[in-house]
């Protein structure tokens, strides 16, 4: 069952059993870092037919996890601010913006990882932890996730293989910076390039991707 075949009542349920489960783990001594993501297609990995989720928690912070805990927390020091929320203030007056609601702002970013990545990130909210997101905010959400792959599968020209992958701040330091949650289409492949450098390439710009996912959503 992919993402688009559900109901937003049923995608805002199955975001708020992310967040439960998050909340367990956060009492657990020995954890100290979660990894929350779902894989629809083959391209990206998903290993079983029905619509699902997976949650991943360690004793020990991934690498990837430390690399953007401690950005986030250099930025704080010099300038006070959240580097999340910063990222999207700067991002709106760009051309990458794709849309924008009372509580989340949507960009395909300047350093995607992806063609047509999307970023969605919490906007005018305290909750840097998505454990500490409201029932609101994960209905408007669900709204949001759902429209963006109905505008991706129509501007790639039908369904899809995607990510979607939850960054939050560590389970110790819930405060370091506002959470967001990434859209990662796999409309290409991992080959001798991606391998030998980690450095992937991108085919479409973000600027493109999102004005032509703007006018799909209009």
């Amino acid at each position: 069952t992919r993402v688009v075949e559900v109901t937003n009542d049923e995608i805002e349920q199955r975001l708020i059993a992310w967040r439960h489960r998050i909340l367990q783990l956060t009492n657990a001594a020995e954890i100290r870092g979660v990894a929350v993501f779902r894989n629809e297609g083959f391209s990206a990995g998903a290993s079983l037919a029905h619509c699902h989720s997976q949650i991943v928690a360690t004793s020990e912070l991934m690498p990837l996890d430390v690399a953007r805990h401690d950005r986030a927390a250099r930025h704080r020091m010099v300038t006070g601010r959240d580097l999340v929320q910063d990222m999207w203030n700067a991002e709106r007056v760009q051309q990458r913006l794709v849309c924008e609601t009372p509580h989340f702002g949507v960009y395909c970013p300047f350093a995607s990882r992806t063609s047509w990545q999307m970023r969605f990130t919490p906007v005018q909210t305290q909750a840097a932890s998505f454990a500490d997101s409201s029932v609101s905010m994960l209905q408007g959400l669900a709204v949001l996730l759902k429209s963006s792959l109905i505008a991706l599968e129509q501007v790639l020209g039908g369904p899809f293989s995607f990510n979607l992958t939850l960054a939050h701040p560590r389970i110790d330091q819930p405060a370091a910076f506002s959470w967001y949650l990434d859209l990662l289409p796999r409309t290409g492949r991992t080959a001798g390039w991606e391998l030998l450098t980690n450095v992937e390439i991108v085919t479409v710009p973000p600027e493109t991707a999102a004005q032509r996912i703007r006018e799909v959503m209009r």
